[in-house]
This record gives C-alpha cells, sequence and structure tokens, in this order.
C-alpha cells in the first residue's frame, strides 16, 4: 500500500500546467453508506468486498482535504436526488470556465 501526504496532483500542479483543478467530494452520511452496503451484499450482484469493517476504517481514516485543497473542492451529498446533475454542472462549468 503506497501511503504518501502528498498526492499525485495538487492545485499548485494545476496552476504549473495551466490546468484547471476540481476535487469532487461524494459523501454521504454513515447509516446511509451501511444501508447501501447491505442491500449490495443482498443483491449478490457486486463484485465488491467491501464490508461495513471496510467502511469503518475508511471514515476513522480518510484524511481531511489540505488548506491548499479546500477551496477546490464540491461536496455531494450523494443522498440527494440531485447529486449527479449537481456534479455534472460543476464539471461543465470547470471545463468551460476561462
Amino acid at each position: 500500500v503506497l501511503e504518501t501526504r502528498e498526492p499525485p496532483w495538487s492545485p499548485s500542479m494545476a496552476r504549473e500546467e495551466d490546468a484547471r483543478f476540481s476535487i469532487l467530494s461524494c459523501e454521504a452520511d454513515p447509516q446511509t453508506l451501511r444501508s447501501r452496503i447491505m442491500q449490495r451484499n443482498l443483491a449478490r450482484n457486486d463484485p465488491s468486498d467491501a464490508d461495513e469493517h471496510m467502511m469503518l476504517h475508511q471514515l476513522q481514516t480518510m484524511d481531511a482535504f489540505a488548506p491548499e485543497e479546500a477551496p477546490h473542492v464540491l461536496r455531494v451529498d450523494t443522498r440527494a436526488t440531485d447529486a449527479v446533475s449537481k456534479a455534472l454542472r460543476h464539471a461543465r462549468s470547470q471545463l468551460t470556465r476561462s
């Protein structure tokens, strides 16, 4: 497992390359995540081996966004019915921004 505090991308790298930079953070509360895992396991049609234990580990060990990244983060509540359209609107606005 590769662990590093410096991601392979960053806002400063984007500036150096004259590229746009955005982070899409898809989020949901733990109960929603638990429910989705249970539904997926009951359906037995998903190749993921993720379970509640893995989800809890990820929630406990995930890093917060760095101060340099924070202004570039779009948080999308995946429980919202418009989550995908919100993410697409953001992506389009980044592509058309001058």
